[in-house]
C-alpha cells in the first residue's frame, strides 16, 4: 500500500479511495478543498499504482485490514477521521463494524453504501430508468466489454458519474486504474456487480457504529437519498452523532459537481463533532 499526505491542520483525515482502485491522484480537488482544515493522508491499496503488480486485497475485509495498518502507521494526537468514497466507504464502514475499538473519533462516507445487495439494488434502479436504446444496446452487447465500456461512458457516467466536465485528475486517475482489481472486487460491468463485493453486507451493523458519522450524497448518486438516509439513519442514542449532507445537483462525484455543499459539510462536521466548535 501508499500512504501519502498533504496540508496542515487540528484534525487529520485518513481517506479510503473508492474503485476499488482508484489512485490518489483521483482525489485531487477533494484533498485540496479539505487541507486547509486537515492533514488528509491518502492510503491507496495495495495492486494500484505506482505499485499496480503487488497482490490486490480481494475483498472488502482484506481491504479494511490494509487501512486499519495504515491508521496505525500514521495515527498521531489529533483527533481522526476516516472518509471514504463509494468502495472506500464500504471499507471504512467493515472497519468500524468488525473493530469497533478503532481508535477513530469520527468517519465520512461520501457516495457509500453498506452493502453489495444495497449497490446492486441501487444500480438495477438507475439502470430501470435510462432510455429503451440503453437497454436494445446493452441487449446486443451481449457481456462484450468494450462494448459495454462504451455504453457506461455514453449513458452512466453523464448522468450518474460525474455531470460536469471532468478534471483532469479524473482522467489521468481512472486510465490508471487496475483493472484486475476492479473486476474481481466489482465485476466487469458497473451494470451489474457480482464480484467479491456482491457477499459483502454490514446493513444490520450500521446502528451499532458508534463513531460520530457524516453522511454525504447526491440527488443522481448510484443509488437514490432516500434509500442512503434509510440504511443510515440514526437509532436510539447514535441519533445525536449522525449528519446528513445530500446535493440536489450532484451524482457520484459530489466535491467537483457541487464543492460548495461538499466541503461546507464536511468542514462544518470537522468542526462540531471533532474540534467542539459552531
Amino acid at each position: 500500500m501508499n500512504i501519502q499526505s498533504a496540508g496542515e491542520g487540528p484534525v487529520h483525515v485518513v481517506l479510503a479511495p473508492g474503485g476499488p482502485g482508484l489512485v490518489p491522484e483521483f482525489y485531487r480537488e477533494l484533498v485540496d478543498g479539505i487541507d486547509g482544515d486537515a492533514t488528509v493522508t491518502t492510503v491507496a491499496f495495495s495492486g494500484t499504482a505506482p505499485q499496480p503488480a503487488v497482490p490486490f486485497p480481494r475483498t472488502v475485509q482484506a481491504a479494511a485490514a490494509e487501512l486499519s495498518e495504515a491508521l496505525e502507521r500514521v495515527r498521531d494526537q489529533r483527533p481522526t477521521v476516516l472518509l471514504g468514497h463509494s468502495y472506500g466507504g464500504a471499507v471504512v464502514i467493515e472497519l468500524l463494524a468488525s473493530q469497533p475499538e478503532t481508535p477513530v473519533d469520527g468517519a465520512i462516507l461520501i457516495s457509500s453504501f453498506p452493502s453489495g445487495r444495497f449497490i446492486a439494488r441501487g444500480i438495477r434502479n438507475r439502470m430501470d430508468a435510462l432510455p429503451s436504446d440503453f437497454h436494445h444496446a446493452l441487449s446486443d452487447a451481449d457481456g462484450d466489454p468494450a462494448r459495454i465500456a462504451r455504453l457506461v461512458g455514453e449513458y452512466w457516467f453523464p448522468r450518474h458519474f460525474c455531470r460536469v466536465p471532468w478534471p483532469e485528475s479524473f482522467t489521468r486517475g481512472l486510465e490508471r486504474v487496475n483493472g484486475e482489481f476492479m473486476n474481481h472486487v466489482l465485476g466487469p460491468s458497473v451494470f451489474e456487480p457480482h464480484g467479491s463485493i456482491s457477499h459483502w453486507d454490514r446493513e444490520v451493523d450500521i446502528p451499532g457504529i458508534r463513531s460520530p458519522l457524516l453522511v454525504i450524497g447526491g440527488r443522481y448518486d448510484y443509488f437514490e437519498p432516500e434509500a442512503v438516509r434509510n440504511a443510515f439513519e440514526p437509532r436510539g442514542p447514535m441519533s445525536s452523532r449522525r449528519r446528513f449532507a445530500f446535493s440536489n445537483t450532484a451524482s457520484h462525484s459530489i466535491w467537483i459537481e457541487d464543492p460548495g455543499t461538499a466541503f461546507s459539510a464536511i468542514s462544518g462536521f470537522l468542526r462540531e463533532m471533532l474540534l467542539h466548535k459552531t
